[in-house]
């Protein structure tokens, strides 16, 4: 995840025969408006191409799945236009696809699944509502819904991104908790905020850290370096 889709033609299909355990490969396509963009550290997003053509890009490639990452502002978002837009973009996918963007409620999770997404990513709203993601379970199902933890690597530390402050990362009953919730969710999308858009490589000890804590499958984001 966080790659530019600039993948030569067979790369996937030689990668995907390589393998004997077999990772899924979930390419990020941030967008704002109908254009694809690539920020770096959260920062900077540059225009890269059309959302649709870079989405028809992974389907060519062979990817498994692919994450809609939707950074347009909320007027944007709350436009008619955006919303037949994200229709198009989802019918027009040949492989599952996620959607994020600052979903607050249930409502918008239905509307969004009904649209053709597969899964809703729930992120920062779960602080500030601990239960939004056991409540969109409760009408889409568990394995629908996908909750992402923003992590920012420190010296001595991690930290979690939320809309009003910074919480420690730690392992402890209490923390995690309140971090990850209660697992009301089919997975765990965590991302390496330090790491995004870098391409210096994944950050193996916070995936080791997760991986023996978390029960639901993880899919991890920020600083891949290459297929």
């Amino acid at each position: 995840s966080g790659e530019e889709p600039q993948i030569r033609v067979g790369v996937l299909e030689r990668f995907h025969a390589s393998m004997t355990l077999m990772p899924r490969l979930i390419p990020v396509l941030q967008i704002i408006g109908s254009s694809a963009v690539k920020t770096t550290q959260f920062h900077n997003p540059r225009y890269i191409g059309s959302a649709l053509n870079t989405l028809r890009v992974f389907s060519d490639q062979e990817a498994d799945e692919v994450v809609v990452i939707d950074l347009s502002d909320g007027d944007t978002k709350a436009s008619q236009e955006h919303w037949e837009f994200l229709e198009m973009l989802a019918s027009q996918a040949g492989m599952p696809v996620s959607y994020g963007g600052r979903i607050a409620d249930v409502k918008t999770s239905l509307a969004l699944v009904r649209l053709g997404f597969e899964k809703v990513i729930l992120g920062r709203a779960c602080y500030s509502r601990p239960n939004l993601a056991e409540e969109v379970a409760a009408f889409l199902g568990r394995q629908a819904v996908v909750r992402a933890i923003d992590v920012l690597e420190t010296r001595n530390e991690y930290v979690v991104l939320t809309d009003s402050r910074k919480l420690r990362f730690s392992l402890d009953d209490r923390d995690f908790e309140l971090i990850c919730g209660d697992e009301a969710y089919g997975e765990l999308l965590v991302t390496s905020v330090t790491r995004e858009g870098m391409r210096c490589g994944l950050d193996h000890a916070l995936v080791r850290r997760l991986a023996h804590r978390v029960s639901t499958p993880l899919l991890v984001n920020g600083g891949l370096r290459s297929i």
